[in-house]
């Protein structure tokens, strides 16, 4: 991956988080202040697509209301992304290029919003509105 060129991605919103993930670091999502997802190419400079509506499309299983973050799993080369509601109720689906498939619901682990996470191996640690920093210790992927 060449970061010595420069690279412009447009997502047309307001970026509230973005990361690198991929088994060399060459693409990268952000997640707009609006709770839409985009996934970049760096190789290619390419747009590979931007869910605008992933808040409703993830809502079948559990209501969210928000997305959290991603987590890129280097072993599967997967990448998740996580949504909450106002409960503390935590979603996290697989993503391809064209569809979401949920893979886990967590609860009662808060008893109120979710705002930021983070992994080691394959515990996930999440934080939240009530002051709590919760471990999750079970394997986060199927």
């Amino acid at each position: 991956l060449d970061l010595t060129r420069d690279l412009v991605f447009n997502t047309n919103q307001s970026i509230r988080s973005f990361q690198f993930f991929g088994p060399s670091s060459e693409y990268l999502y952000s997640i707009s202040e609006i709770e839409t997802l985009s996934l970049c190419n760096l190789l290619t400079d390419d747009l590979i697509c931007s869910i605008d509506d992933i808040c409703e499309r993830l809502s079948s299983s559990l209501s969210v209301r928000y997305l959290i973050d991603c987590y890129y799993d280097p072993e599967q080369r997967s990448l998740s992304v996580f949504a909450g509601n106002y409960y503390g109720d935590i979603m996290g689906s697989l993503i391809s290029a064209k569809e979401l498939d949920p893979a886990l619901t967590l609860f009662n682990g808060h008893n109120s919003g979710v705002r930021a996470m983070t992994s080691i191996g394959n515990v996930l640690f999440t934080a939240g509105e009530d002051s709590r920093i919760v471990s999750w210790a079970s394997n986060i992927h199927r």
